[in-house]
């Protein structure tokens, strides 16, 4: 089963929380250094993901912590209820 957008966008967001650099990104989220560039370009135009150290860092900004909780609502909107 292939993961969407949003998916794959939360992922990089929830690695870079306390900063990472891009391999440890690429790791966590399971994506190829040609998929991390393109996320991590299209997160940062967005302003959900900065560059740290030089831009050797990444970090999830405010805005990608508000765009992570507001994911994680739709999440448990959609989960059953017990």
């Amino acid at each position: 089963m292939h993961r969407g957008y949003i998916a794959i966008i939360s992922a990089v967001l929830e690695a870079s929380l306390e900063g990472a650099i891009k391999t440890a990104i690429m790791h966590r989220a399971n994506l190829d250094s040609r998929q991390f560039n393109t996320y991590s370009e299209f997160l940062r135009e967005r302003n959900l993901l900065e560059t740290t150290d030089n831009n050797t860092r990444y970090k999830t900004t405010e805005r990608g912590l508000s765009f992570l909780k507001n994911v994680h609502s739709m999440k448990n909107l959609l989960t059953k209820e017990k």
